[in-house]
């Protein structure tokens, strides 16, 4: 049975800003999608790493990068999550194979995906990952203890929010009828109780462990997202309201000492015509410039008052210090 543990920070934890990337390639976003070439559709990691590495750079911001193992193995997807090792960023372990229904799998096939992808990470940077974010914000009891078998500092996978339903229909919405009738919906963006839960940081606790969670911030009172992909839905609608929802959304989370913490994905800073099969997703029309000058904005109004950090240099300072360690990765020997 598991149960909500407050958790002792050293500091004002309100005053953070974690800024994290889900490094999902197209695969990804096809695969869960329904689309019949989602093997075959070209890698959008180059692209999107070319274009964040300096950004970040530029901004003073070190990330928490959450890297699928498939990806991290081979190819344009290691060379990503190399740039991102290299250039001083975390990278956490986003599964193997970035399947939906993870969090829905047995626990032998669970902690199979998660420590082969731990095992990818780990060869292609030397450290081994502490932290893991479940595909489509997928949780479950299941999934917390073969973290904390696995010796997990935190998990990163819950987006506490309202609207999961009506994020599901729009997901649902955008596949063509036979996709729908062939894989139905899929689990995306949690279960409904999800909502209900903490916007700040807490630990799951249940006979024999517990794990630190670190919730992706959602609107304090509404619940509903503030990622990037979601400002740029806002954004083609009214621009102008997706700044005052950023700013008050901001305001309500220092009120209440809620730690920010904010997710990009690749999709938010390339276009259409980086990636054709992609343009069903929310803002893919707008030029790539004019959506990474968004970022920069929007990252800078979040840092602005913020201490910024890595998801695991905030673990570090979350109550697990009393065992001493310090969750910056393990080297290999």
């Amino acid at each position: 049975m598991l149960a909500i543990k407050d958790v002792d920070t050293a500091g004002d934890w309100g005053n953070s800003a974690l800024v994290s990337v889900d490094l999902d390639d197209s695969w990804c976003y096809l695969r869960t999608h329904g689309e019949q070439n989602w093997q075959t559709t070209p890698s959008v990691l180059s692209v999107a790493t070319d274009r964040l590495v300096p950004f970040f750079a530029h901004l003073g911001i070190r990330v928490t990068v959450f890297a699928v193992g498939r990806d991290a193995e081979v190819g344009a997807g290691r060379e990503a999550v190399c740039a991102f090792f290299e250039s001083g960023h975390e990278v956490a372990n986003h599964s193997m194979n970035h399947r939906f229904d993870l969090a829905r799998l047995s626990p032998s096939e669970m902690s199979n995906d998660i420590a082969r992808s731990a095992d990818a990470i780990a060869t292609a940077t030397g450290v081994v990952p502490v932290g893991f974010r479940c595909p489509s914000f997928g949780s479950g009891e299941t999934l917390h203890q073969v973290l904390a078998a696995q010796k997990y500092a935190y998990d990163a996978s819950l987006l506490p929010t309202s609207l999961g339903p009506i994020l599901r229909w729009y997901h649902r919405r955008t596949m063509s009828r036979a996709t729908r009738e062939s894989i139905g919906s899929p689990e995306l963006f949690g279960p409904a109780a999800d909502a209900l839960l903490p916007l700040t940081p807490f630990r799951w606790s249940w006979d024999g462990g517990e794990l630190l969670e670190i919730p992706v911030t959602t609107m304090p009172v509404l619940r509903t997202p503030m990622h990037m992909s979601y400002l740029h839905a806002l954004t083609e609608k009214a621009p102008g309201l997706a700044s005052a929802y950023l700013r008050l959304g901001l305001r309500l989370s220092s009120r209440w000492k809620i730690p920010m913490s904010f997710l990009i994905h690749p999709p938010d800073i390339i276009d259409r015509h980086d990636a054709p099969d992609l343009a069903y997703l929310p803002g893919m029309r707008r030029p790539w410039q004019e959506k990474l000058d968004y970022v920069r904005r929007t990252l800078l109004e979040i840092t602005e008052t913020r201490e910024q950090m890595t998801h695991a240099q905030f673990a570090d300072r979350c109550d697990d210090r009393r065992h001493g360690s310090h969750h910056q990765g393990f080297e290999l020997e």
